[in-house]
């Protein structure tokens, strides 16, 4: 009968212990994701936006002036981007400022009976994807407009 009375307290121990250690396991699992929630794993998408994207120039060897903004996905200004635009013989980089602006100027050059030619812009910023976009603004001779 002894025997008997230790396994019934051992019916009902049993469950009540795995039901302490689920609660608890479960507290120390929401506990730990709260803290990996606040760590950038995947990095964002930053939103890019040039304007104008097409630009004129009158000789075949001139500083184009470029403004881009970077912003988050939900609108807010990313600082500190790194932004380089290159092509065309030419190299610009830039950081953006609080507002998320950088401004840039790159000497471009379209060789003789060449009347358009396009410039790469990167962006890299802590936090977010890296953006590369080939090919995204475009420089076109005044020349070969009016032909």
């Amino acid at each position: 009968m002894k025997q008997l009375r230790i396994d019934e307290q051992a019916v009902i121990d049993l469950p009540m212990r795995l039901l302490i250690s689920i609660v608890l396991g479960c507290i120390v699992i929401t506990t730990a994701l709260g803290f990996i929630d606040t760590i950038d794993l995947i990095p964002s998408e930053m939103m890019v936006n040039i304007n104008p994207i097409i630009y004129t120039i009158n000789s075949s060897r001139e500083i184009v002036n470029i403004s881009i903004h970077v912003s988050s996905r939900n609108g807010k200004p990313i600082e500190d981007a790194l932004v380089v635009v290159r092509g065309l013989g030419g190299l610009s980089y830039n950081r953006t400022n609080e507002e998320g602006l950088a401004n840039l100027s790159i000497q471009v050059e379209l060789p003789e009976g060449v009347y358009e030619g396009y410039l790469d812009v990167s962006i890299e910023a802590e936090g977010f994807s890296k953006y590369i976009q080939r090919n995204l603004i475009k420089i076109i001779h005044s020349k070969g407009i009016n032909s």
